[in-house]
């Protein structure tokens, strides 16, 4: 009767060792770790087959300075040493810094308050407002807007009083012009009180259908 044995190989894809019987040589088996194909070998084979340890996984580095990490221990020494350097360096920083702040508010609490230049105070002197003159009054540009329909035809202008006095009915004269430029008649405007820095619209009816421009003729005022 054929004696049963029991063997061992090496998985040829991850080391792993697969034990078997001697009736099962030959046979292509799945691998327990990494799940891969692997074919028994026959325990006659010249060479036997030497069973050796899987390498051993290389130890963690630190992802920030790249020092070996201990396997019991992931923290790594040099970073914490590095940092408690660097927060013993940033602490006396601080403290010469406080110092000298300290030191630059006692001088300034210390040094002796400059006297206040002496100030010169100005009295405003009082205006005085120019006499009234007509000169006060400023007249703008006139024109004559045409008649519409049944509406009469419009002479109108602008007059601004430029100064700090009340003028009292003012009154402006315009001249009717036909349409070669002559003189064919007149129109007027009265404002009763011209306020200062007010402006007065002119506004004047004209009724002489052969008018067709205006021109500003005088301005007075009725003391």
């Amino acid at each position: 009767m054929e004696k049963t044995i029991y063997l061992k190989c090496k998985c040829g894809s991850c080391g792993e060792i697969i034990g078997y019987l001697s009736t099962a040589v030959g046979q292509t088996v799945e691998c327990p770790q990494c799940k891969e194909k692997s074919q028994l070998p026959d325990p006659s084979a010249p060479t036997p087959v030497e069973l050796s340890e899987p390498e051993p996984k290389p130890l963690p580095k630190c992802a920030a300075c790249g020092a070996v990490l201990d396997a019991e221990d992931p923290a790594c020494g040099a970073c914490a040493k590095h940092r408690r350097r660097l927060t013993l360096v940033f602490g006396v920083a601080a403290a010469l810094i406080l110092l000298g702040l300290g030191s630059l508010v006692l001088v300034l609490l210390n040094r002796p308050a400059k006297k206040a230049p002496a100030t010169t105070m100005l009295i405003a002197q009082p205006q005085t407002r120019p006499p009234k003159s007509i000169n006060d009054l400023k007249v703008g540009r006139f024109a004559l807007q045409p008649k519409r329909g049944d509406t009469a035809a419009i002479a109108t202008g602008d007059v601004q009083n430029v100064s700090g006095n009340v003028h009292l009915r003012v009154k402006v004269d315009l001249d009717l012009l036909d349409a070669k430029g002559v003189k064919i008649g007149s129109v007027s405007d009265l404002i009763t009180v011209f306020n200062p820095r007010a402006n007065w619209r002119f506004l004047a009816a004209v009724s002489n259908p052969k008018a067709t421009s205006v021109r500003f003729a005088s301005i007075k005022e009725d003391q």
